[in-house]
This record gives structure tokens, sequence and C-alpha cells, in this order.
């Protein structure tokens, strides 16, 4: 073998001198690369450029690749034996796997535990038999050195994999089958004369250069070792950054004339950069070729394969059996479509999360049986027969594919189950191509099982679970327009011969290309078996920076790196020099239209002091808009445009993408009618805290009665157990009010006195709570039964917020001065009612109307106590929320409609929070006053005295507001001028962007941080 130094801008010269030996019939050349894109191209520029290549034309088999060079010209002593196929290695794994699950005559490489972990190890053994001839040469010769035997080795991982290494042996013998990389290749004599490339790419050469020592018509071009190139490498902020400008670096290319074609990008995180490579060359109009397929079971129609395998080994939960169900890549029949969406609904409705275990009814030593929420929770439910007859043909039906016991059963399987649900007459050119290639492995898998697993005796555990794991291993690439950037993996477009390469994301982590022997073993064995130096050499990062800079010199070459890439912080690879300089590339964004368009915008609105309502008289007068930009692409028509858009949302500038109209405000009164009370409207605290500030979230969520829906669903919602809770305080309070009763009252060890059978009727309340056919959660046995088990939980819960409330009262002296909260606890008050509904009249005469959650009256004065349950502290209100300040304004609506409903002095109101034994006082008998009118000697009145006279005036004056607005169809989130004492005041920034229905209304997207109009509307 010839070495023959070179550097990489030298392959031109080296294609046109062999090719002109051709010509003149002094050889035979054979040219061959380390992949075949790099041979393709090569081949392309020689008849592209016949006076640089001195060929018109060339012949396409004078140029390949490596490994088609491998299966054609070198070959080892095979008589009366056949190549192993590689499935049938895999399969000979798998069930070596499920022997050593029962024997263990491999203890430490594969986990003995669990099955399912073990057979995720099939791969890794697989990848590794060809090396094991290797290694056991190596091994003998290490223990020939230790004086050793494989018995006396104290090493158990040496002992798997001899005992690996022996069963393979033993099976290829048995089977008259080879492994390819166990034999001693020879190079077969062709009377050509063979120039490789390149081949320090290659991570299998250095097996083969033995082979090549003595063959003379091998020429073997390597990369020169006294060269030192330092491609140059753009350093940028950020990945986003990164891609953005290598794509507007492209097309200045493009317009300076350079085809799309020639220009390749390398990714080497391919998988996470794809989706955003088709983003961004959509939007810059950049046309793309990806030249890397994706698996057949990602984002496609294989990945139903993947969705049915996890419904299976789910036990076929809500998650698994709605991703199943809404799989929109393949189609579903139409007398389908509609019960699996109602199907999903119901489960949705039931919480059929998951399946469950239940002890069986024989006893604990018979084991526990399987519960599937679905039939359980669908077969109590009669108006749900048919969507638990479909649910049942789907479980059926996927239990099928997944417990087929032989490849052939799967694929008969998967045909019953393609007939019973999908519409075969209405699959997609893709989807069609994509089942057809997953049905195709299958297909040979099949050939192999009927070729081989019978005949040798092979037990193939699980024959779906192997199908689907060849199927993720799989890649398909549906055919694209060529005539386009070409998009590669890194690494495979190195040696390839395009004008213009970008290598983007060239990280250190990422370049870095390391080729070991015996990869499977740690450092300290590989040294062992090796040598010391085994690693000297086997990085290949060096040579492949190389290569893709073989046209540095003429700026056909870019390399780039984010400092924030999307898999974190990130340094040059050492074989780069940064450049630091941003210039050059940042002058690119002068070219961005996107940029230019959003500095135009701006740039016109600056023009109209950020007021549209001049844009139409300006626009009128013929006023000029342009700004001066030399690269400025926006048209006179996008002008245009956007005055038109400004004039038509003159009257209605920011918040909801249409105006109201009559029809709109019809809806709200018409939705309103059953509420209306003679000539007024019927108000509540709800009405109130969804009106203010923004009454638009009233008109969505009260009148129209819009919701937020999602299929998402969870064993407990958010407001289960508070409504728990509430119902069990509801059914305790109310037993009290109808017996006349008071509260318990404390002791000092801080438990009641009849402790035992409280909290025993507590229990049964809570029992009760949990079954109550209000709850949301009614018709789903599983949350009931996990309810049920937490019973005592709860009830224990329950009885520390009782002991928390019904404290001994401590009142102060007549004379005394509380700042703090004079009554420790209610105990000993009668409790008037539960939930108690109350009509009133507000001082305008608007009828209002709430509910109580428990009303309590003061043995003593007879004065009314008003208690508000939340059930965490963090739904309770904040102190400075409970009265009006200083502008007049009320952040809450409970207490002063509670003290108007009322009707008499209120002595107490509070907020409890029944998990956290928390209280916040809105009213009490005996605090109130500030430090300044205390310090003055001022006498201390009934806080609800001032709570009235204060508060109350202010809710009064929300109440007329608000029967106003809704009367006139009034509903626009204005912002007045003068913002005291304006009740409706959107900060965008800080209401809307807490509200739910922001996604609907959209002000936080449309407007920034803008005010919203200042005129009235909807």
């Amino acid at each position: 073998m010839t070495i023959r130094p070179s550097s990489p801008s030298d392959i031109p010269l080296i294609l046109a001198e062999h090719l002109r030996k051709k010509a003149s019939r002094e050889e035979d050349p054979l040219f061959v690369f380390p992949s075949d894109i790099a041979a393709d191209t090569w081949t392309e520029w020689a008849v592209r450029h016949p006076d640089a290549s001195g060929a018109q034309a060339v012949a396409l088999e004078d140029f390949t690749a490596w490994d088609k060079f491998k299966g054609a010209y070198l070959a080892g002593d095979v008589a009366g034996k056949v190549c192993i196929p590689a499935l049938l290695r895999k399969l000979f794994v798998r069930n070596l796997i499920h022997q050593n699950l029962a024997e263990q005559f491999i203890t430490t490489i594969i986990p003995a535990d669990d099955a399912e972990t073990a057979y995720a190890f099939t791969d890794w053994l697989a990848k590794i038999l060809p090396s094991l001839k290797l290694w056991h040469e190596k091994y003998e010769a290490y223990l020939s050195e230790e004086h050793l035997s494989a018995e006396t080795d104290p090493d158990n991982e040496n002992h798997d994999y001899e005992a690996l290494f022996t069963r393979y042996n033993d099976f290829l013998a048995q089977n008259h089958f080879f492994e390819p990389a166990w034999l001693t290749p020879e190079f077969i004599e062709r009377k050509k004369t063979i120039v490789l490339i390149f081949p320090e790419l290659l991570e299998d050469f250095d097996d083969y250069q033995t082979v090549f020592a003595d063959c003379r018509n091998v020429i073997a071009v390597m990369l020169r070792d006294d060269e030192k190139t330092h491609p140059h490498a753009y350093k940028y902020p950020d990945a986003r950054t990164e891609l953005r400008r290598t794509l507007l670096q492209m097309r200045a290319l493009h317009e300076r004339g350079v085809k799309w074609t020639d220009i390749a990008l390398s990714v080497p995180d391919l998988d996470t950069y794809r989706p955003y490579i088709k983003r961004e060359c959509a939007r810059y109009c950049v046309p793309v070729n990806i030249r890397s397929g994706e698996p057949l079971t990602k984002n496609c129609a294989g990945l139903i394969f993947s969705q049915i395998n996890d419904c299976y080994t789910s036990h076929f939960s809500y998650d698994s059996v709605r991703a199943l169900l809404q799989n929109e890549y393949v189609p579903w029949k139409d007398d389908v479509r509609e019960v699996k969406e109602n199907l999903i609904r119901e489960g949705n409705r039931l919480r059929t999360i998951c399946s469950y275990e239940e002890p069986s009814a024989l006893g604990a030593t018979h084991g526990a049986t399987l519960v599937d929420s679905w039939i359980e929770a669908l077969s109590h439910v009669p108006t749900d027969a048919r969507e638990l007859a479909f649910y049942k043909e789907v479980k059926n039906e996927v239990t099928r594919i997944c417990e087929a016991a032989s490849f052939s059963a799967l694929h008969t399987a998967w045909l019953a189950f393609r007939q019973h649900f999908l519409a075969s007459e209405q699959f997609t050119g893709d989807a069609n191509k994509i089942l057809g290639r997953c049905v195709s492995e299958l297909n040979d898998i099949i050939d192999i099982e009927t070729r081989y697993i019978g005949t040798l005796g092979l037990t193939v555990e699980k024959p779906f679970a192997f199908f689907l794991n060849e199927l993720n291993a799989k890649t398909y690439r549906p055919q694209e327009n060529l005539d386009g950037v070409s998009v590669f993996a890194y690494k495979l477009s190195a040696a390839a011969q395009f004008a213009y390469q970008f290598v983007i994301d060239a990280s250190q982590n990422n370049l870095d290309i390391p080729y070991k022997k015996l990869g499977f073993l740690n450092t300290e064995k590989r040294k062992r078996l090796l040598g010391e130096n085994v690693d000297e050499h086997a990085n290949a990062s060096g040579a492949f920076v190389r290569l893709y800079a073989k046209h540095a010199g003429d700026g056909g070459v870019y390399f780039s790196y984010a400092e924030d890439s999307f898999a974190g912080f990130a340094i040059a690879h050492n074989a780069l020099h940064v450049v630091d300089d941003q210039s050059p590339r940042a002058a690119l964004d002068a070219d961005d239209f996107f940029k230019n368009e959003h500095k135009r915008f701006s740039a016109i609105k600056a023009s109209h002091g950020l007021d549209f309502a001049n844009a139409k008289s300006e626009a009128m007068a013929g006023t000029s808009l342009d700004v001066p930009n030399p690269c400025d692409p926006i048209t006179h028509e996008q002008q245009a445009s956007f005055l038109a858009w400004a004039e038509r949302t003159r009257d209605f500038e920011s918040t909801l993408p249409y105006a109201a109209s009559s029809a709109l405000k019809e809806t709200v009164r018409d939705v309103l009618a059953t509420q209306r009370k003679s000539d007024g409207i019927v108000v509540t605290q709800t009405d109130l805290a969804r009106f203010y500030p923004c009454p638009r979230k009233w008109v969505l969520t009260s009148a129209l009665k819009l919701r937020e829906e999602t299929l998402d669903t969870s064993l407990m919602q958010t407001f289960d157990m508070g409504n728990i809770n509430h119902k069990i305080l509801e059914l305790f309070m109310r037993e009290r009010a109808n017996a006349g009763a008071c509260l318990p009252v404390t002791n000092a060890d801080g438990v009641f006195a009849d402790e035992d059978a409280i909290r025993t009727a507590v229990a049964a309340l809570t029992k009760s709570a949990i079954h109550d056919k209000a709850m949301d959660f009614r018709d789903s046995p599983l949350v009931l039964r996990a309810l049920d088990a937490q019973r005592e939980l709860i009830a224990d819960g329950l009885m520390d917020f009782l002991h928390y409330l019904c404290a001994a009262p401590q009142k102060p002296a007549p004379e005394a001065v509380s700042y703090k909260t004079a009554i420790k606890g209610f105990g000993g008050y009668k409790v008037l009612g539960a939930e108690v509904a109350l009509n009133g009249t507000a001082a305008d005469g608007t009828a209002l109307f709430g509910k109580i959650d428990c009303l309590l009256s003061d043995p003593e004065s007879g004065d009314l106590a008003i208690i508000d349950y939340k059930n965490t502290a963090g739904a309770m209100p904040k102190s400075a929320a409970l009265n009006a300040d200083e502008n007049g304004l009320l952040g809450d609506f409970q207490m002063p409609m509670y003290v108007t409903l009322a009707g008499k002095p209120v002595e107490a109101a509070y907020f409890y929070a029944i998990q956290d034994a928390k209280r916040t006082c809105a009213v009490d008998d005996f605090t109130g006053l500030s430090k300044e009118k205390m310090a003055a000697g001022v006498p201390n009145p009934k806080h609800s005295d001032v709570f009235t006279a204060d508060t109350v005036a202010v809710f009064s004056a929300y109440v007329r507001d608000f029967a106003a607005r809704v009367q006139e169809s009034r509903f626009a989130p204005v912002v007045p001028a003068q913002k005291q004492g304006a009740f409706v005041h959107v900060e965008p920034y800080s209401v809307c962007a807490a509200c739910h229905c922001k996604g609907m209304c959209r002000t936080t997207f449309t407007v920034g941080a803008r005010d919203v109009a200042r005129t009235e509307g909807v």
C-alpha cells in the first residue's frame, strides 16, 4: 500500500491525475470515499468541471463508498457457511437473555431481576458480538501473561463475556453461519488501482491496514501530519441567532449567484435542530433538503405502533388511550370518530387515570386482581354503553397485537386492527408509505422466523416488543425537493464536494469523534488488553474538521457555535479558531426582512406618537411615512395595509381582535334574561369579582358561560379537596343549626370535652361528603376508592380545623385597646345556618344575592358573625383587599356583600383557611382604629360601623356601576384619564397576564405594555 500525504484541497488534483491515466489506459482507478454522499458529489463534480477533472464523462462504478467496497473486494474463508443475518443476531441475543433469566449463566452485564430491563440490553449485546473474537484473543493473551485461567480469573465481567463468546461461537458453528468481523479479510485482486480517499475518517480502517500492506495497487490518500489547519469559528450568544444569521449568509451567497444545491449544512444534533431548521428555512425562503431520515415511530403514521405498546404496558392508562385515539397521522373510520371522541371525554370526566390492583376475593395468598378503571367506570354509567363496547374492542385488538405469540400472528393482528378501525382508502401518500415500510420491516422478520427460528430451536419472547424496537432503530426519509440546501448529520459530508459548507453547533462536545476498539470495556480494561497507547490516535475529530475546511482559503466553509445552545452552555472545539468580532455577521441583519419590518412599523408608530387615531388623517393629507433605510424591503402596499388596519381599529384600539357588534350585545342580554328581577339585575359577588377591573372577563365567563376545556385529567382536580372540606363543614354546621345548638368549645388542652363523639360524627360526615352526588367525581370509582382510603386522614384534618375555629372567645374590656383580633375563636356561638342563601338590595335598590358558608350568632349580644371557608391560606384575600383603599377601589366583594345581605349588626366576619388553620379578619367588633386616632384618644367604635360606612358605601357604588353598564351593554375594559376612583382599570401586565381568558381576549399579545383603550365599547 502506498501512502500519499495530501491536503484536503488536493482531492480535485488527485481525481484529475487518475482520470487522465484512465483515459490514456495507464490504469483502471477505483475511488473509494468514506461515504456515499462524498462519492456522489465528487462524481458530479468531475462531470460538471471537465476542464479541471480532465474527463467529459465518468463511469459511476469508478466511484464508490467504503462499505460497498468492503463487500465487493474484501472477503474471508467462508466455504460452506452463510453470513449470519443482522436480525438473526439480535434474535439470538433475545433468546440468550430469555435463557439467562432462568439459568443465570451471565450475572453482571445482564440484569436478572427484571425481564423488561434485561430485554432492553438486546441492541447493546448484539452490537458487541462482532467484537468478541478480538476480545477473546486479547483476553487469552492476558490470562497467559498473568498466569491465570478463565476459571481462576476473579473478574465476573470477564466470565460473562467469555460465556457470551462461547455460546455465540457454538451457535455459529452448529448452524453453519459465519460472523464477518471474525474472519481475516482477504483482498481480492481485480487489476484495479484502488484510491482510498482519506481513510482516517473510517472507524474500522485499522483492521484492514495489514491486508493492504503488500498491495502495490492500493493508494491511501491521507492527511499530512505537518499541516495544521484551524478554521475560523464564529461565536454567537444563542442558538437562535446562530441559525438565523447562518440562513441570512446562505441567502447572501444565493443572491451572488450561488446555487442552493452548492450549499450544505452540517448539524451534529440534527434530531434537536430539525424542527427549528424547517421553520426558519420556511420563514427566510431558503429551500432545504434534509438528507437524514427520522425514526419510523416518531411524528408520523408509524407512531401508532408505539402508542399501541404504551396502552398495553401501562394497562390502558387514560393518557395512553387518549394518545392512541387522538392520533391523526392515521385516518380513523367515520363510524369510529364520534365514539372515540366521546370515550376520551368520558374518560376525562370519570378520571380513568390508570388501572389498579385489588386484593383477591379468595384471600391474600391468591394475589391481587387488576381492575380496569375504564371498564369499571363506564359500566356504572348507563348512557355509556356504546363507549364501553368500543373501548373493549380497542383493548382486545391492542392486546391481541401485543401478546402475539409469533411474528406471523403479529402481522395478522395488525391487519385486523387496521381493518377494524382505520379507513384504508383515506390514508395520505406519506402515511401509506411509512406504514408500508413498517410492514415491510415486519415481513423481513417473518422471513427470518420462517427460515431459522423454528429450525434452530430459538424462542422469541414478546415478538411485538422486538418488532417495535426494530422500528425505533429504523429511519425513513420521504422524497423531497432536491433543489435546495442539503442538510446532513455531522460527519457525512466532510469529504464531500460542496462549494460552500456550513457547520453549526460546532462545540467541543459535538465535534469530538473518538474511535475505540472494544468500546464496551472501561478504559482500564481496554488498556490492559490492547496496550497503554490504544487511544493515542483514536480520535478523528481533527481529521473531520480539516476535511470540512478544505475550501477554507476561499471562504467556502463556515463553522459557528452558540455559547447558549439548545443543549446548554458550549465552547468551540479546540481545532477551531474562535472569532469574537461579530460585526461581519451582525451586518447580515440589514438584510433580515423580519427585523426590517419590525423597525419599519416601529418607525411608523413613532412618527405618529403611538397615536393610531392620527393615522387616518395624516394618510388622507398625504403625509409621507417613508423612513430612510437603504435596505428597507417594506413595500407601499404593506404601508397602506398597516394604515388601513390602524384606521379600522381606531375606536377599539387594542384588546379584542374584533369590534363589538349589536349581535353580541343582544346575545349578552338574552343570556342575562334569566338573572333579571323586574327591571333590575340580581348581582352576586362572583359577578363583581369577574366584572372588575375588566368587564370583558365577565362577558366571557359569566354571561356567555365560556370556560377553558382540557382533556388532561388527574386523580384529584384543583377544587376537589376544597369542595369535600366545605361539604363536611356544611353538614356539621347544618346539624347544629337544625338542632338549635351552639358550637362546641375547646378546653385548655385544645380539644373538646366530647372529643370522641365529635370525631365519630365528623368521620361519618366525611363519608357522606365523599359520596355526595353533587361532587364532580361522583361517577369515578377510582377517585371514590382513593378518597375512601383517606377518610380517616381527611377527618383528622377537619378535626384540627374545628379545634382552631371553636377555640373559646376572648374579649377585652370595653375600655381596652387592641391592635390585633380580639376574638380568638367562635366556640359557644350559636349556629344559625350553613350555606345560608340570602336575598337583599343595595342602597340604590339593585337586587343582591349571596350564600354565606356559616352564619353564627353571639350568645350574649345576638349580633351576627360570618365565616367564609377557603381551603388554603393562598385562596384567602389579602388584608389590603378587604376594605376600600385611598382611591375608592375595592379588591374583594365577599364580605361587603354578606354584611349588606345580613341586614343587622355584624360583630365579626372572617375568612378561614381549612387546611392551614389560618384566618383573615374582615370585620371585628373590637378593632379598626388607626394608630393616629387612637393616639388622639378617639373612642373605639365598632369596626362593623366603620366597615359599613366606608367599605359598604364603596361596594354599593360598584353595584350601581355594574347594573348601569350591563343595562347599557358597556363592557369595554376602559382606562379613564383620571384613574382615581375608576372601577374599570385594566393593566395588561398585571390584570391580563393572570387572567385565564387571555388566550381568547389576547390583550397581552396585542397591546404590549401600553394601556388599553380609553373609549367605550365592547
